[in-house]
């Protein structure tokens, strides 16, 4: 008879166990964030393309720099969205001569003017420049032009002005280079020499 009551005693002491249940974890300032958005998957960009160009818009831009004489007016070529001119200079080395240049250029109201001699034609050089929305790449050599041969001492520049425009492009398309603070720089152009009994030079 104790062993019955002791085994009772047992079983009821079993029963009045709490059962517990697991608390739930309180949402925290941190936990209610969303996930940061991945950039570059959402929104638009930008880059920045070639548009129409006319002689009347750019011809003005153009530098008139002292001792220079003007052998190809302004004009676009037949292929392209550009307008050319050339000049020649009677004296002077190539280097003197895109110096005076790109001061001309920046007196004529053009920002970011670079002069660069070309890293394998010794005595050439070549120029840029930026006048929003336009943008201005050239050349500065000697050689066989005709109306300013490079074996009379004779200097040769050729100047190109092209106009971009800004447009928006779909999510996931890479910009273009240029395309930022820093301002684009055109690759310098090869020119080579004009037939004989063509006005002037053209630009490859």
């Amino acid at each position: 008879m104790f062993l019955v009551l002791v085994f009772l005693g047992s079983c009821k002491k079993s029963q009045k166990k709490e059962v517990t249940t697991p608390k739930e974890t309180p949402m925290t300032e941190a936990s209610a964030v969303p996930p940061p958005k991945i950039p570059g998957r959402t929104g638009t960009s930008i880059r920045r393309t070639m548009a129409p160009i006319s002689v009347g818009e750019v011809s003005a831009f153009f530098p008139s720099p002292a001792g220079a004489r003007v052998v190809k007016t302004a004009a676009k070529p037949q292929v392209g969205e550009r307008v050319e001119m050339a000049l020649c200079y009677d004296k002077g080395e190539p280097g003197g001569v895109a110096h005076k240049v790109e001061k001309s250029l920046i007196d004529s109201g053009w920002e970011s003017v670079t002069v660069q001699e070309h890293p394998q034609i010794k005595g050439r050089f070549g120029l840029s420049a930026r006048r929003a929305p336009f943008m201005l790449t050239g050349a500065v050599q000697r050689g066989p032009w005709e109306g300013c041969p490079g074996d009379k001492g004779q200097t040769y520049v050729t100047l190109g002005v092209l106009k971009l425009e800004i447009k928006q492009v779909s999510p996931g398309l890479a910009e273009s280079p240029g395309v930022g603070g820093a301002p684009a720089k055109m690759p310098m152009r090869p020119v080579s020499p004009a037939p004989a009994g063509s006005p002037g030079g053209a630009a490859r």
